[in-house]
């Protein structure tokens, strides 16, 4: 049987918060409306079973915990990275 989808959003603010945490999570149908609604949204959406797998004993609202910032962190420097690409070749306005 295949594994159930699993999507978890991420936040974070770093002039309001200390560490980031998760916004939302879910599995199934529920996985499938949070990367929807990040699509409607232009948040980037990035596959990462590594991080996914070690975020799932984690409670939505939750700070995420220091063994995962380097994974965490990967994925904001890629969303980071699409969001400059896109201001460059739309005269930086969002």
């Amino acid at each position: 049987m295949k594994q159930p989808k699993t999507a978890i959003a991420i936040q974070y603010d770093p002039q309001a918060q200390k560490a980031p945490k998760i916004l939302a999570a879910g599995q199934g149908s529920r996985a499938q409306e949070i990367v929807e609604v990040a699509k409607t949204h232009q948040v980037p959406v990035q596959k990462n079973s590594s991080l996914i797998n070690s975020m799932a004993v984690l409670n939505c609202k939750a700070e995420i915990p220091p063994e995962l910032y380097d994974l965490v962190s990967e994925v904001l420097w890629f969303a980071h990275r699409l969001d400059e690409t896109w201001k460059t070749k739309n005269g930086g306005v969002q």
